[in-house]
């Protein structure tokens, strides 16, 4: 069985191999940088803060579910809708077969 180096096949551009690890030093060096500017904290004290915050986001969380909710069911009521809810609307029409909703596509036009 024969033995030998893949150098020996091709020839090694000495410049592009410097190159290529000029490039890689560049991008290690980055990668130092973001995470110095985001992860200054070490892995412990990051799940720390985490479990501290998880209580008041969680009321910030339910509360936003809630006010959805209640916004949605006012539109309801009182027979409104916002721009979100024409884009949605747009949408439900363009991916359901058109013929069968040639009037809510007009009646959408309209109310732009």
């Amino acid at each position: 069985m024969l033995h030998f180096r893949l150098e020996f096949l091709y020839e090694i551009d000495e410049m592009l191999q410097d190159q290529c690890k000029y490039e890689r030093n560049q991008a290690y060096n980055l990668l130092d940088d973001l995470k110095a500017a985001y992860f200054y904290e070490n892995e412990s004290e990051i799940f720390h803060e985490l479990r501290r915050i998880k209580s008041p986001l969680k009321g910030l969380i339910d509360l936003t579910r809630e006010f959805m909710i209640r916004y949605d069911e006012k539109k309801k009521n009182e027979n409104i809708m916002d721009f979100d809810d024409m884009e949605h609307f747009a949408l439900e029409l363009l991916t359901e077969d058109l013929s069968c909703n040639i009037f809510m596509v007009i009646l959408l036009f309209d109310l732009m």
